[in-house]
Parts: C-alpha cells; sequence; structure tokens
C-alpha cells in the first residue's frame, strides 16, 4: 500500500492529459487501501457527528448537563471496552475493521436507551414524592427489567447475522452482542450506584437557555391503548405478532451470498 502513491498519481496525471477518455485501474493493493480509507473515515465521521448530536439531545431533553452526561458517558465507556474485548474473540473469528464504526453507533444508541429508562424512571418517581432510595428500588424491578429484556432481545436479533455465512456480517454480529451486553451490564449496575450517590445532584449544571417542556399526558402516552389491548388478549396478539415476523423473514430464506 506504501508504494501505491506514484502509481495513483501517474494514473490521475493520465486521466486529466486525456480527459475524453477514461482511465482508471484497479487492484488488490489499491482496493484495500480504498477500503481501509473509507472505514478509517466512517469511524471519524460517525465520532464526530454522533457523539456531539447525541450531547446536544440529552441536554435538552434533561436541561442539567450532569443528567444528560451520564447516559452518553456509560454509552462511551461500553463502546470503548467493547473495543478491547472484540480482540479476544478475533482470534478464532475474523474482526472487520469497520465493525468499530457499527459499534460505536450501536453502542451509543443502546447505552444510551438503557441510561434513559433509569433516568426518566427514577425522576418520576422521585417527583411523585419519593425517598431517592425508593425511587432507584422502583426503577430497578421496572425499568431494570425492561433493559435486561432489551438486552437480550437485541442480542438474539444480532446473532442472526451468523446465519449468512459472511466473514463480516459475522464479526459485525459478535462485535455488537460484546457491546449491547456491556451496556446493560453498565446499566444494570453501574447506573444504580451513580444515580444513587449523587442523588439530587444529577441535576445540577442546569442550562439556562432550555428549558423542559412538561405535559400532562397519559401514562405510556400512545403506547398504552396498545398495550391494553394486548393484554386483554395475549395470546391472539403473540400469534398475530409472530405470523407478521416469520411473513417478513421468508423472503432470507431466499437469499443467496456472492461477491
Amino acid at each position: 500500500a506504501d508504494r501505491l502513491g506514484p502509481v495513483l498519481k501517474n494514473v490521475d496525471d493520465a486521466a486529466k492529459a486525456h480527459p475524453s477518455f477514461f482511465v482508471g485501474e484497479f487492484g488488490g493493493a489499491s482496493a484495500a487501501k480504498g477500503v481501509d480509507t473509507a472505514f478509517a473515515d466512517d469511524l471519524k465521521s460517525a465520532g464526530a457527528l454522533s457523539i456531539p448530536l447525541t450531547l446536544i439531545i440529552l441536554v435538552v431533553a434533561f436541561g442539567a448537563l450532569v443528567a444528560a452526561g451520564i447516559p452518553l458517558l456509560l454509552a462511551l465507556t461500553a463502546v470503548f471496552a467493547t473495543f478491547g474485548l472484540a480482540a479476544l474473540p478475533s482470534h478464532v473469528i475474523p474482526l472487520a475493521q469497520e465493525a468499530f464504526a457499527v459499534v460505536l453507533l450501536i453502542g451509543l444508541a443502546v447505552g444510551v436507551d438503557y441510561s434513559l429508562f433509569y433516568l426518566r424512571r427514577e425522576r418520576e418517581e422521585r417527583a411523585a414524592g419519593r425517598s431517592p432510595e425508593a425511587a432507584l428500588e422502583i426503577a430497578a424491578a421496572t425499568s431494570g427489567r425492561s433493559v435486561l429484556i432489551s438486552g437480550f432481545t437485541v442480542m438474539v436479533a444480532m446473532a442472526g447475522l451468523f446465519l449468512t455465512g459472511d466473514a463480516t456480517f459475522a464479526s459485525f454480529g459478535y462485535a455488537t452482542i460484546i457491546v449491547v451486553a456491556v451496556a446493560m451490564l453498565g446499566s444494570l449496575t453501574v447506573l444504580p450506584a451513580l444515580l444513587s450517590k449523587l442523588g439530587d445532584r444529577v441535576d445540577r449544571l442546569r442550562v439556562p437557555l432550555v428549558r423542559r417542556r412538561r405535559r400532562n399526558v397519559r401514562e405510556g402516552g400512545a403506547w398504552g391503548p396498545i398495550v391494553d389491548a394486548v393484554l386483554r388478549r395475549p395470546l391472539l396478539s403473540a400469534s398475530l405478532a409472530a405470523g407478521l415476523l416469520i411473513a417478513l423473514a421468508i423472503p432470507a430464506l431466499q437469499m443467496h451470498m456472492a461477491t
């Protein structure tokens, strides 16, 4: 790859000297260099765009820097831990270099999501007049269970990438499973401990120009009626959902991987 510079320059010069012709080249070395550059740029752009944007959204949602920083911090620690942990199975299963950009995006998504489960429920219970300890216990019993179920659901879904038989997709699968597992573990252990330590200080460093909007909405929002209908007829709801998922998955049985 380090010898490609002069070759690529000559090809570009030839193309400029003869604009009426298409002049190009292709080979294993130049293709590898192009892929390496593209995926390195993808990881940089993913970090440069997603991290600041996530922080801005969280600041607008919470109106306080401390509360906004906790989900982002948990997500980033899960991502960085996965960068190291993914090296262990890579001795057996190849790890695609583009997997790191996927880990960053998936890790931010689930890490922030799981933290919001806890933070929102804990703040709701505190607003209802409960003590910090009682609010955390209720959040752990409700949102903690949601985090556990959601985490395993995402991990099972990501395991579907192993069925492709493609080494790149397989590395996506186990790398994202690791980051989801780490984010889930942090949400069930580190997050409650951190909230217990901070207490009401979680709302410190308020942003004066950002006012949190409070709306009196029915518990569960738009999902309330859906959940009520599902709970009235659980067997019928489960059958319809399973049938829909199977119907959506049928085309995948006819897929054939090829280069």
